[in-house]
């Protein structure tokens, strides 16, 4: 299972390890794409599966919704931020 952990601006979503995300697809190279649905006054979150985890990430404001897993740092995954088809569709709380 993925969680999603979001806190910062209006307090935090969970306590630790977060709020299970729901897998939506994969891609077309296999892929599972997550998606998690919170309150957009949230300024950081953390994707982890309580093994492993994100960098502290600071949530986009840009209309980015989709983070992609690149590589990691002192045992943490890192990646970057970018549109996702369904980002139009996701209702923010």
């Amino acid at each position: 299972t993925v969680y999603a952990y979001a806190w910062g601006g209006s307090g935090n979503n969970a306590g630790w390890a977060g709020v299970p995300m729901t897998l939506v697809e994969k891609d077309v190279f296999g892929v599972d794409i997550y998606l998690i649905s919170f309150n957009t006054n949230f300024v950081n979150i953390i994707f982890n599966n309580t093994s492993k985890q994100t960098v502290d990430l600071t949530v986009p404001t840009n209309g980015d919704c989709l983070f992609t897993i690149t590589g990691e740092s002192g045992g943490k995954y890192t990646g970057s931020w970018g549109c996702y088809h369904q980002c139009s569709e996701i209702e923010y709380n």
